[in-house]
């Protein structure tokens, strides 16, 4: 995407978010599986909380200026 200029396609914009979206999709659910898949069932949905929240955590600190 650094060499994209203001002439990008709209289907190339496109297929990158497809691409993207797919490779989130393969890194998360199996992340997400691994980190829940030792909790009990009644404690999943701490577990899915906890670690969303630390994920958003991350995120901001990573995105809008932390190290």
């Amino acid at each position: 995407m650094t060499g994209w200029t203001p002439d990008v396609s709209q289907m190339m914009i496109m297929s990158n978010g497809l691409v993207q979206g797919a490779g989130l999709g393969f890194l998360f659910v199996p992340l997400s599986a691994v980190t829940l898949g030792t909790l009990p069932p009644e404690q999943r949905t701490e577990g899915a909380g906890l670690y969303n929240l630390s994920r958003n955590i991350w995120f901001q600190r990573r995105h809008f200026g932390g190290d």
